[in-house]
């Protein structure tokens, strides 16, 4: 199920990050063959892995990416470019707050005697329920604290003292802290904005937040490579300029 990785649910993000950013990279040129294999990988994980939210992300992207290759298509007719609407942005900047924030106060408030939180918890698999005992257990810590955690990946029997921050809001805030988790708060709102009239850039990270209310990969550099992005300089111009004043 986890074809080679520590868990069926690592395989499938590692699929799903490195298609938003395949997309990212090729934004209208992709193909319907590229949108017919990302149906046919949810079709797989369904299959083989098991992997809910993977899934459900996945099937979020291909219906992103079609809805932009009709209206960049059919703003290439008007001779212009698609701009997202002003709705659009600004959901795509409030989205991870909003989803950051529900996560961690359904995870810190959460009372199985509640009808409503007793069944989200079984929808996102216990992960509410395991939020609260992280929150029972320890404080908020600004620098961040050592949590140690023990989950079913690389064995292949059911661990019986489970321990896992699946959520990377609440992960991110628990274990590296407060401070941590407003700079990468920022980051995403930083990305988000020097991109606010790039569309695919926009929903590749709106896909990331989405991800990341269920799964761990948000802080992960081989996972999610787009909080690199305020540090990289992809102006070819610029660098030209910057290696012939050194050769001078």
């Amino acid at each position: 199920m986890s074809f080679g990785f520590i868990y069926p649910t690592d395989f499938a993000a590692g699929i799903v990050f490195m298609i938003t950013a395949w997309i990212v990279l090729r934004q209208a040129r992709c193909t319907w063959i590229e949108i017919g294999m990302m149906i046919i990988s949810v079709v797989l994980f369904e299959k083989y892995c098991d992997v809910r939210n993977s899934e459900i992300v996945m099937m979020i992207l291909i219906i992103c990416v079609v809805y932009l290759k009709i209206r960049n298509k059919l703003a290439a007719k008007k001779g212009k470019g698609y701009i997202p609407s002003l709705l659009l942005k600004i959901l795509c900047l409030v989205a991870p707050y909003g989803l950051a924030g529900f996560m961690i106060l359904v995870s810190r408030f959460y009372r199985p005697d509640i009808e409503w939180m007793a069944k989200l918890n079984t929808l996102f698999s216990t992960r509410l329920s395991l939020g609260k005992e992280v929150f029972d257990r320890y404080d908020v810590q600004i620098w961040g604290q050592d949590i140690p955690m023990r989950g079913n990946g690389g064995s292949t029997e059911v661990v019986a003292d489970y321990f896992f921050i699946d959520s990377s809001y609440v992960n991110i805030l628990m274990r590296l802290g407060l401070v941590v988790f407003i700079l990468v708060m920022l980051i995403i709102s930083i990305i988000m904005i020097k991109n606010l009239n790039l569309p695919y850039m926009l929903m590749a990270m709106a896909i990331v937040c989405i991800h990341s209310v269920m799964e761990h990969h948000m802080f992960e550099a081989y996972y999610d490579v787009f909080l690199m992005l305020p540090f990289a300089n992809f102006d070819v111009k610029d660098i030209g300029k910057r290696q012939r004043k050194c050769g001078n």
